[in-house]
């Protein structure tokens, strides 16, 4: 009997970053944090040191002096 071996996936995302996919029932390691979780695409959403997450800052230099 010949078992399929299930390996780690990785999809581009619409902007063109790859994140990795386990097989359904596997834990995938976080690249920023290191944590195993089950749900990679949940996880990085949530995921505080994830640079996507960080906040948008603009600053209009017209009024600095």
């Amino acid at each position: 009997m010949v078992e399929k071996i299930k390996k780690v996936v990785s999809q581009k995302t619409l902007v063109g970053k790859e994140i990795k996919i386990a097989p359904k029932g596997e834990k995938i390691q976080c690249q920023h944090c290191q944590s195993k979780v089950l749900d990679i695409t949940r996880h990085l959403k949530k995921c505080h040191r994830n640079p996507d997450n960080s906040p948008k800052i603009t600053i209009n230099w017209d009024h600095l002096e």
